[in-house]
């Protein structure tokens, strides 16, 4: 994680971060910013029609990362891992402006 981190933080306009919780939630305004991010240009129409396309696919009993919901790693590992985990990433999802809800 640092190494990508690192290289975000010497060079922001080449590498955006995006939280997984935020694109579940504004799956539309997401997609737009990484979009204009690669600068390429597509309309909104077209957004919106791949956005609902996407959920049509998304399976609720899909694998680890795809259901279309955050916070799910909660269902995958114990309160131990989720805390080793942050606790040695906290400072680096901070400067993302990621807070670990315990």
């Amino acid at each position: 994680m640092q190494s990508w981190a690192e290289r975000h933080w010497s060079d922001p306009q080449r590498i955006l971060i995006v939280n997984y919780g935020r694109l579940v939630s504004d799956t539309e305004e997401v997609i737009k910013q990484l979009l204009q991010s690669a600068e390429i240009d597509r309309p909104d129409a077209e957004i919106v029609k791949a956005v609902e396309f996407a959920r049509a696919v998304t399976k609720p009993d899909g694998a680890f990362y795809w259901r279309g919901e955050g916070g799910t790693f909660r269902k995958y590992l114990t309160a131990e891992q989720i805390d080793m985990y942050f606790n040695r990433y906290e400072t680096t999802w901070r400067r993302f402006g990621i807070e670990y809800q315990r």
